[in-house]
């Protein structure tokens, strides 16, 4: 999916696309977020692609997820998923935050 216009001829056509929404493929969070809003309007469903983003652009698609428009599970994956090292990580690299001992719930990696 790369512009509204492709959504447009599928409804045309009669399809009923289930949108995957990838900030990067689109031109960044702003024109996602319209992308967004408008099959909320529409009543689509649609959630947050981006697998391979890192650093900012993940956390950037954790915001677009986070919106009650992206209403399917999006494919965000955790960031040492496909990296060894981002320079942008937060250092808890899965759900589930900190534990008592400092270290991620989700990997058992001490946050650095």
């Amino acid at each position: 999916m790369t512009s509204l216009g492709v959504v447009e001829t599928a409804l045309a056509l009669g399809l009923r696309p289930i949108m995957c929404v990838k900030a990067a493929r689109l031109g960044g969070p702003t024109p996602a977020r319209r992308l967004l809003d408008w099959c909320h309007d529409e009543g689509l469903d649609a959630y947050i692609g981006g697998m391979l983003s890192s650093g900012i652009g993940r956390a950037a698609d954790r915001a677009l997820a986070g919106l009650a428009a992206a209403n399917r599970v999006g494919d965000i994956g955790g960031d040492d998923r496909y990296f060894t090292e981002d320079v942008t990580s937060t250092g808890c690299h899965r759900s589930g935050g900190a534990g008592a001992d400092g270290r991620c719930r989700g990997c058992r990696r001490a946050r650095g």
